[in-house]
């Protein structure tokens, strides 16, 4: 079974998302995208918090726009840093990933290693599956 990961995103930075999707597809994981996901007629309000949930990891696609934003974008990103408030301080859940030059304001967000797709993807993209093989390594206490 592959690993889930949920991709969340502000709607200005759906073409990246779609990317990334793509991407952690190809290597084998099972990206999570409502645009992809979500079939017609789910309640998408219950189905997204519940798919954040079922996910080994959330990738929170970071953009000057969607940081400056109000909308569902927040309610996602606020959802998976309660439940990173539940795993052990060496685990790995929440990614935070840049898409444009911008800085986070929360203090959970800021205390992560963030990752940047700009001005390389390829280069952002072998960080973000770097950290989900380091979890994969034989000795390495954090579980999936």
């Amino acid at each position: 079974m592959s690993t889930r990961v949920f991709i969340s995103y502000g709607r200005e930075d759906a073409a990246t998302a779609r990317r990334l999707y793509d991407d952690l597809a190809k290597a084998g994981l099972g990206p999570w995208l409502d645009e992809k996901d979500l079939l017609a007629g789910q309640k998408w309000r219950e189905t997204i918090p519940k798919a954040i949930k079922e996910c080994r990891y959330f990738l929170a696609l970071l953009s000057s726009q969607s940081l400056s934003k109000r909308g569902y974008v927040q309610k996602e990103l606020k959802t998976a840093l309660d439940i990173l408030d539940e795993f052990p301080q060496d685990e790995i859940f929440v990614i935070p990933v840049r898409v444009d030059e911008c800085e986070p304001q929360d203090e959970r967000l800021k205390d992560l290693h963030q990752v940047d797709l700009f001005p390389n993807y390829a280069e952002g993209l072998k960080k973000i599956l770097r950290a989900f093989r380091a979890v994969n390594r034989p000795g390495n206490s954090t579980r999936l």
